[in-house]
């Protein structure tokens, strides 16, 4: 059980995504 890891992951792909955007 590691929501919290999983949380984690899952923000961190989707700020990659929004930087790959914004560049």
């Amino acid at each position: 059980m590691e929501v919290r890891r999983l949380m984690a992951t899952v923000f961190t792909i989707l700020i990659t995504t929004q930087v790959s955007e914004a560049v």
